[in-house]
């Protein structure tokens, strides 16, 4: 059949309380801001001034990662070819 598609499988519903979690397993911490519906993620012991901005929880999980992975790299002495935080 042209045009058909295997249904693709359901995708969890993100939530803040989740994606905290699973941030905190990566040393990462995410929190709300003032402005309704945005987040703010760093490294744990960062400057706030480090923090990334979004309003996408999947946006903040994804990007936390890799500045976790990120960092991993600098500590040991690597650099990264490409790293986009946006």
């Amino acid at each position: 059949m042209a045009g058909w598609r295997s249904p693709q499988p359901a995708r969890k519903r993100l939530t803040f309380t989740g994606v905290q979690e699973a941030l905190r397993d990566h040393n990462v911490v995410i929190f709300r801001t003032a402005i309704a519906g945005e987040f703010r993620v760093r490294l744990n012991g960062a400057p706030p001034r480090t923090g990334y901005y979004t309003d996408d929880l999947q946006d903040a999980l994804d990007t936390g990662i890799a500045m976790r992975a990120e960092a991993n790299r600098k500590a040991r002495g690597q650099r990264a070819d490409h790293v986009t935080y946006a």
